[in-house]
């Protein structure tokens, strides 16, 4: 059977990429992001939104067994990292007292859970400690913006999506519960619900801790 839409589809693999230097003399970086194994493989429905573009492409009509190698540039993956996308917002230290933020995390590098006007939680970072407020960082680029990224797997199974499968996608999709990322938020993503990522594989940014998710941030955690 080959993958194709509609299919359920199981891999693992090893995922590395780089971020290209400022100076292109310079020698090339290479993260170690994430590997899936196989009894903790990442699973999804393919061609329904859950994968990068780049992912699916590489993947397509192959069948069980089969094994895959193949490189993302960031346009096919995540993006460019965009400073735009970067904000600085201040919030007052008495807010923070008054919330029942632990004060000994009150410190440059501690994440900062904050809400927007949609009562929706973004993750943020404090940069700056002052006598009255801090600074945070809100950055709402995908965890891997940037990078280029080298999968290297295999397709562990290829069947027909059952109505409990579908069912579980649809409860994906709109943070119910999370995706089954076995070992981690998979070669492709969640279309953005990391929150079960795996086990525990969010980061304390807020973000998918392996970055695969489609637009790169935990559901809950946005």
């Amino acid at each position: 059977m080959k993958i194709e839409f509609g299919k359920h589809v199981s891999v693992s693999y090893v995922l590395t990429g780089y971020e290209a230097p400022e100076n292109p003399e310079e020698e090339i970086e290479l993260e170690n992001i994430e590997e899936t194994t196989p009894d903790r493989p990442f699973q999804f429905i393919f061609g329904v939104g859950q994968l990068i573009a780049g992912f699916e492409k590489n993947i397509e009509g192959m069948e069980e067994g089969g094994s895959f190698d193949f490189t993302l540039s960031p346009a096919e993956a995540y993006g460019e990292y965009k400073d735009e996308e970067v904000h600085y917002v201040p919030i007052a230290i008495s807010d923070l007292k008054q919330g029942g933020f632990p004060m000994e995390f009150c410190k440059v590098g501690s994440s900062l859970p904050l809400q927007n006007q949609n009562g929706e939680i973004m993750q943020s970072e404090i940069t700056e400690v002052k006598e009255k407020e801090v600074i945070c960082k809100i950055d709402f680029n995908a965890p891997l913006a940037g990078m280029t990224l080298h999968f290297v797997g295999k397709i562990l199974e290829v069947r027909d999506a059952t109505e409990a499968d579908k069912i579980e996608y649809m409860k994906q999709m709109t943070g119910e519960v999370s995706c089954h990322c076995g070992g981690g938020c998979g070669g492709g993503s969640c279309n953005g619900n990391c929150d079960s990522c795996g086990e525990g594989h969010c980061g304390e940014e807020g973000h998918c801790k392996e970055g695969h998710h489609k637009d790169g941030h935990c559901k809950k955690s946005k």
